[in-house]
């Protein structure tokens, strides 16, 4: 005759299966938390696969400026490419995007220059410079990645270029959150507390599950 122990919780994979699904759920909440934002791409029509420059404004000298699509693999990525050449002053491509003051962007794009001189060509995400070329030497397209923080609810991502007798190629435009360093958002907060409750009652009930309860004779 044998002797089985049960808990006051039950047994068997049923339990198991409780247990993980909350553990994950909290695990999942933490990442959430710890990342601060998830990763999307906030920029408008940044390949120019619609065939314009819809999502953006152009500005200042945007004479010999347009897009084209020539189709993979002549454009830099996708179908689409713009490309812009003014000549003898600036041109400024731009998008006002909604960020989150305290958040750190990655921004990202594509670009290849003709070497022809003079051309000059810049990058700013409000008032973050992040690139300054001036008659960039003839080579392959360059992607290019930079991190900047945004300090308020909109921020400009705007591109300057000069190429008098040449163009310059630019594609792939990718702005994407990666840090946040504000209070997180009420639901946030409230999901937190929901994972850290099912964190807290998961290990009550290992805890219960590992002591000894009622023994039945069978």
């Amino acid at each position: 005759m044998g002797h089985r122990v049960q808990n006051q919780w039950g047994s068997g994979p049923g339990v198991g299966r409780w247990i993980a699904r909350t553990g994950a759920l909290a695990l999942f909440t933490l990442a959430v938390l710890h990342s601060g934002l998830v990763r999307s791409e906030i920029v408008l029509n940044g390949g120019f696969e619609n065939g314009d420059f819809s999502g953006f404004t152009l500005s200042g000298d945007n004479s010999n400026s347009n897009v084209e699509c020539p189709g993979a693999p002549f454009a830099l990525q996708g179908k689409c490419q713009a490309f812009f050449g003014p000549e003898g002053s600036i041109g400024t491509l731009s998008q006002s995007i909604s960020t989150l003051a305290g958040t750190t962007y990655e921004i990202s794009f594509q670009l290849k220059a003709v070497d022809e001189s003079p051309s000059s060509f810049s990058a700013f995400f409000g008032s973050s410079l992040l690139i300054s070329l001036i008659n960039p030497s003839a080579s392959a397209s360059q992607r290019f990645n930079f991190f900047a923080p945004a300090i308020d609810s909109t921020t400009s991502l705007s591109f300057n270029f000069r190429d008098d007798f040449g163009f310059i190629l630019l594609d792939a435009v990718s702005v994407v959150p990666v840090r946040s360093t504000s209070i997180p958002e009420p639901g946030t907060i409230a999901l937190i507390g929901i994972s850290f409750a099912a964190l807290v009652l998961t290990r009550r009930r290992l805890s219960e599950c590992s002591k000894p309860g009622s023994i039945s004779s069978s």
